[in-house]
């Protein structure tokens, strides 16, 4: 990972916003070597990872300020690890707000009618497959489980080993097999 840290130095070419600060850039043996100095080891950064992947730090003298985007950037990192982790997505209710103010975020709210009209769809797939599994040979219907139905299915690969066959007659088979059950949604 590329780092890039900004130092106040008042000879530094790069100068704040407000023309109060001058900034030095370090990166690479320029970096290490100033984090192994005295200033170096004492220096708190504020450090983000942009879009391409680059970790900025920017030098932080107010401890107290220093002490609170540590504690916001660890909870942005959790709230991140979470969602990743989740699958789930936040969404802030004031998003659907509309200009006029009227939108109260019920859009986001789950309608109970929905969940039932998917309710008895998933039931009718089911029967539907459960059906089409029942016209299924043996070996067929065993394929199917391996592959698809099990807790922890098995890969082409695995299942033709187990068989005892090449794993290009186990995909050719499958292919039978699915092209066969398609015929009955």
């Amino acid at each position: 990972m590329i780092k890039v840290f900004y130092i106040e130095d008042n000879n530094g070419q790069y100068i704040s916003a407000d023309g109060s600060k001058r900034w030095t850039r370090l990166t690479g043996q320029a970096l290490y070597d100033f984090l192994q100095t005295e200033r170096g080891k004492k220096t708190h950064f504020f450090v983000d990872t942009d879009d391409n992947g680059v970790a900025i730090g920017v030098e932080i003298r107010n401890t107290e300020l220093a002490s609170n985007l540590k504690g916001d950037k660890n909870h942005s990192d959790y709230l991140k690890q979470v969602r990743d982790e989740s699958g789930y997505i936040t969404v802030s209710f004031d998003y659907f707000e509309t200009e006029d103010g009227t939108s109260t975020g019920d859009e986001v709210i789950p309608n109970d009618e929905d969940s039932i009209e998917n309710d008895v769809l998933r039931q009718f797939d089911l029967e539907t497959l459960r059906r089409a599994l029942d016209t299924l040979t043996e070996d067929e219907h065993a394929l199917i489980c391996a592959l698809f139905l099990q807790d922890k299915p098995m890969t082409e690969r695995e299942y033709a080993k187990s068989i005892g066959v090449p794993r290009t007659t186990l995909e050719h088979r499958k292919k039978l097999v699915l092209q066969k059950l398609i015929k009955f949604f």
